[in-house]
């Protein structure tokens, strides 16, 4: 039975691998973690492929402390996350719509 367990898992991480190599699939994932993260409000995002990993680039806000790069620890062929996030602070204040303007 733990044979069986065991085959089970490495169909699983060859599936992963598998599907981790395909173009932009890296990027995707990234993108993918990230939007799961309920600390995290994406304004913008941008991932670029590096040689041994991928860049951010972007706006976000935070609401608490969240280690970007700890988030993508794990996904297969990210050995590098170079954070140029521009991170703000989440508004605690729920945001309304701005009055219309009118001309009288």
């Amino acid at each position: 039975m733990t044979t069986a367990f065991h085959d089970h898992q490495q169909v699983e991480a060859s599936r992963s691998s598998a599907r981790l190599a395909l173009p932009h699939s890296i990027e995707c994932e990234v993108s993918h973690r990230l939007q799961q993260v309920p600390e995290l409000e994406i304004e913008t995002l941008v991932v670029r492929r590096t040689p041994c990993g991928v860049c951010l680039e972007g706006r976000i806000e935070v609401n608490g402390d969240v280690d970007i790069p700890k988030l993508l620890r794990g996904i297969p062929g990210l050995d590098e996350v170079i954070n140029h996030l521009v991170v703000v602070p989440a508004d605690p204040k729920p945001r309304t719509e701005a009055a219309p303007w009118r001309m009288e």
